[in-house]
């Protein structure tokens, strides 16, 4: 169980990287901020050399006309070498060039400083063309290591901009009656060429860290991240995933109530994890197949979480698609016989809570830890209680973890071993109890107030309430990657007020939720964003609900196997996450490095050059 916490923490780790990733503030704000630039930095610039009312005014022309042709070049570069791009909207140009000037601002006050020093306005100079090779380091680097357009274009895109920034200060020079030297097209035609090996240089070790472990390049996969977290983009990415996956056949179980003349309610449990993050693989997993079977069949549908973690995220959607379809159709055909149903009955040991319920010959578990941390679960219990399940005679034993309480860390091992004791007892017990005829209720509510930033996905709330004899249960099930633990008490206070004699509480874990807040977890537990008293409010109504509408039914369950599905796979996904620090260790090493060597030898071409 250490290699499953240590396996959990690495995909963590690389959840928060990714959840760190920049945004750009609104488009005015950053024509503001460009504009501010352009004009001080033209303005400062020619005025500082002489201050004069000549100098102030042909500064100020100079950084009108610095804005007006920045704007027209990333417009251009836009629509000309980044059409295709995803990310490089018209906003991020203005925004690359944003960081641009922000770099070259240093050294055009450099250059006025030592201007006024050594009474040269070609120092002046000297130091523009030098921030310009900075300028261009900087977007060749970005742009390399970001877009998805073909190099060419990418070089074009980098170049374009501070190109015409240039040609601008070049005729401010000769207007402030300067000679162009021999010295600057020299400094050119090295500068350029040197600059984009230095790039070169910077981004080809830090590719071949994935390229030789995955036999991807590095930046091809940060492109794919990239892609994904700016514009919800996941067929890239879903791409590699699929390269990098291998194949399972997966189990999904099912639990159908049928009234005399239609479904009444579904209980799903799949059998891979909703991960990895946002849209991609199968995060919205959960409520896609709710959407499906309460489509298809005009009912309730539940879909908690099952034992698993991130070994077993879906590699694609196009793999999602079809693990719906094989549920979907194993419903259909799917028989309910059974009518008699064993009460609910709940088992503890220590900070473990196993409840149990016998429809037929399946018995339905659920598992939790709460108040304790109760995250994912090893596939091993869900073999361990259908061994223990046949001892008694019984031929399903399908298993739910309630992933209902996020609390610190737990011992895994101790809790497993509890959780084992505690399935033990419950099976012994509720196989014993009479079997009566089950009366089933079921409610949906979609809180419209609430969304994925704040922790609740498209699923909603669903209730499936049971009622056998003189005794009524309560399944409820939200849309949500777990809960703060207090949280899970005050549900099942409330709903014991309604007459609910014992109940569960279970999230999907839906990773629909994560990467879309900068938080220490990349994601709002249930809980965290959502005020306490709605939400369990608005499980109150859902209860109140499906117990109105409770009525006879039959019970059918069955396992569906799923065959050849890609997931990521465990070995993979760690390769994949571990890659993230080394990386980003590489890249400060690599930059301090080259970059430092370029800048010596480009300054050393300025002042040998002329």
């Amino acid at each position: 169980m250490k290699d499953k916490k240590s396996f959990d923490e690495t995909i963590d780790k690389a959840v928060k990287h990714y959840s760190s990733l920049f945004t750009l503030p609104s488009l005015k704000t950053m024509l503001l901020l460009l504009a501010a630039l352009c004009l001080f930095s033209g303005t400062l610039s020619v005025f500082l050399l002489d201050l004069s009312a000549r100098n102030l005014a042909l500064g100020v022309a100079f950084g009108a006309a610095l804005l007006a042709c920045t704007l027209v070049s990333d417009i251009i570069t836009n629509k000309l070498f980044l059409t295709f791009d995803a990310v490089y909207k018209v906003r991020r140009c203005f925004g690359l060039s944003i960081f641009s000037f922000a770099l070259w601002l240093p050294f055009m006050l450099l250059g006025n400083a030592l201007a006024f020093a050594f009474h040269s306005t070609l120092v002046w100079l000297k130091l523009w063309l030098f921030g310009f090779s900075a300028v261009t380091i900087l977007r060749l680097t970005v742009l390399n290591t970001t877009s998805i357009a073909p190099s060419w274009k990418r070089t074009a895109a980098a170049f374009l901009s501070p190109s015409v920034a240039l040609l601008l200060l070049l005729s401010v020079w000769i207007v402030m009656g300067n000679s162009l030297v021999p010295g600057i097209a020299a400094y050119l035609m090295l500068s350029i060429p040197i600059s984009i090996a230095a790039v070169y240089a910077f981004t080809e070790p830090i590719n071949k860290l994935a390229l030789k472990k995955l036999g991807i390049p590095s930046f091809t996969l940060f492109k794919a991240f990239i892609v994904n977290w700016i514009e919800n983009i996941n067929t890239p990415l879903e791409r590699l995933f699929e390269q990098l996956g291998v194949e399972k056949d997966v189990e999904v179980s099912i639990i159908k109530f049928e009234t005399e003349s239609a479904t009444k309610a579904l209980l799903i449990i799949p059998h891979v994890h909703p991960g990895p993050f946002r849209n991609v693989g199968s995060s919205f997993l959960p409520s896609m197949l709710q959407e499906a079977l309460e489509r298809k069949f005009g009912c309730v549908a539940a879909v908690p979480h099952g034992l698993l973690g991130h070994e077993l995220d879906v590699a694609s959607q196009k793999h999602v698609k079809r693990i719906i379809s094989a549920v979907v159709n194993a419903s259909l055909s799917l028989k309910a016989s059974a009518f008699l149903a064993s009460p609910l009955f709940q088992a503890r040991r220590e900070d473990a809570t196993v409840c149990s319920q016998v429809f037929g010959d399946c018995a339905l578990l659920s598992l939790s830890l709460a108040p304790k941390t109760t995250e994912d679960l090893p596939q091993e219990l869900g073999e361990f209680a259908l061994n223990e399940a046949r001892k008694r005679g019984l031929s399903y034993a399908m298993v739910i973890n309630a992933h209902n309480s996020l609390n610190g860390a737990v011992p895994f091992n101790k809790a497993v071993e509890e959780l084992q004791k505690a399935i033990t007892e419950s099976l012994r017990h509720v196989s014993a109890l009479e079997k009566l005829p089950v009366r089933v209720g079921a409610a949906k509510t979609v809180p419209k107030e609430f969304g994925l930033k704040e922790g609740m996905g498209p699923g909603g709330i669903t209730a499936i309430t049971v009622k056998v004899g003189d005794k009524t249960f309560a399944y409820i099930t939200i849309d949500g990657n777990n809960m703060v633990p207090e949280l899970r008490e005050k549900i099942l206070s409330t709903i014991k007020a309604l007459g609910i004699d014992l109940g569960e509480v279970f999230t999907t874990d839906t990773h629909a939720v994560t990467a879309l807040v900068l938080t220490r977890r990349g994601y709002y537990a249930l809980g965290e964003a959502i005020p306490h008293d709605r939400l369990v409010e608005y499980v109150r109504k859902t209860v109140e609900a499906a117990l109105s509408n409770t009525e006879p039914v039959k019970v059918g369950y069955t396992v569906e196997m799923v065959p050849r599905v890609k997931v990521i796979g465990e070995k993979k996904i760690i390769e994949l996450c571990s890659l993230v620090d080394p990386a980003i260790e590489k890249a400060k090493h690599i930059a301090a490095l080259i970059f430092s060597l370029t800048g010596l030898v480009l300054a050393l071409l300025l002042f040998w050059l002329f």
